[in-house]
C-alpha cells in the first residue's frame, strides 16, 4: 500500500496523534472533534472578537431610549446668612426633574447605525470562527500525516538496515561488493534526513495548533 492510499485510508475513521511519534507511551491524544472544540472555546482572538461582538449587541437598544431624566432641587431667593425660608416672600424651594427629547427621528437612526455595526462585528465573528476551525483542520491533518510519514521512513530505515547487514555479510565471505554497501549507507543517510525533515514539519504545525489554542 503507497503512503497516498494509506493517507486516504486514515480519513474514513477518527485517528488519534500523540506528542511524540514512537514513543512507548501517548503522553497527549488529540481527537479532531477535541481540537476543534478547543480552538472555538480557547482561542484569544476568537474570545475578543465575541466579546466586542456581544458588547456591540447591547448598543442598539441603549441608544435608542432617551436619555435617564435629570432630578435636581431647586431653591430662590433663599436668604444664605439665615436660611430661614419664612425670611423672604419670594422663597421657592423645591424638587425638579428635566427630560432631554432629542430631535425626531435621531434616536432610531443611532439604533440603526448600531444594528449595523453589530451585524458586522457578529460576521467577522462568523469569518474568524470558519477561518480558525479550517486552519485547524488543515495542521491536524498534517500532524496526522507526518506520524504515519514518520512512521513508515522509520520502518524503511529498519528494513534497509538489515539489508545493509545481509550486504555486508556477503561482502564479507568475497560474494558481494563493497558497492552494494556504500549505496545502502548514503540510502540509509537520506531516510534519516527525511526522518529529519518530517519531524520538524510536524513540530511547526503542532505549534501552530498551540497558537490557535489546541495544545497538543
Amino acid at each position: 500500500m503507497t503512503l497516498k492510499i494509506a493517507f486516504r485510508c486514515i480519513i474514513l475513521t477518527t485517528f488519534l496523534f500523540a506528542s511524540g511519534v514512537g514513543a512507548s507511551e501517548e503522553k497527549y491524544i488529540l481527537i479532531l472533534s477535541n481540537a476543534t472544540e478547543l480552538a472555538i472555546r480557547d482561542n484569544p482572538d476568537l474570545a475578543q472578537m465575541q466579546a466586542r461582538a456581544d458588547a456591540m449587541a447591547a448598543i442598539p437598544s441603549q441608544v435608542s431610549s432617551l436619555p435617564d431624566p435629570a432630578i435636581s432641587f431647586n431653591a430662590r431667593n433663599l436668604p444664605t446668612n439665615t436660611f430661614n425660608t419664612a425670611q423672604e416672600d419670594m422663597t421657592l424651594i423645591g424638587p425638579g426633574i428635566s427630560q432631554l427629547i432629542p430631535f425626531p427621528g435621531k434616536l432610531a437612526l443611532r439604533s440603526e447605525a448600531a444594528n449595523y455595526e453589530a451585524k458586522a462585528a457578529l460576521q467577522n465573528v462568523t469569518e474568524a470562527r470558519v477561518w480558525l476551525l479550517s486552519n485547524v483542520m488543515q495542521f491536524w491533518w498534517q500532524v496526522i500525516y507526518m506520524d504515519h510519514a514518520i512512521k513508515i521512513v522509520i520502518k524503511n530505515q529498519t528494513y534497509l538496515r538489515q539489508y545493509m547487514q545481509i550486504v555486508r555479510t556477503k561482502y564479507e565471505v568475497g560474494k558481494g561488493l563493497q558497492q552494494d554497501i556504500l549505496l545502502a549507507q548514503l540510502e540509509l543517510s537520506n531516510l534519516l534526513d527525511q526522518e529529519l525533515i518530517l519531524e520538524n514539519t510536524r513540530q511547526n504545525a503542532v505549534a501552530q495548533l498551540n497558537i490557535m489554542g489546541c495544545p497538543s
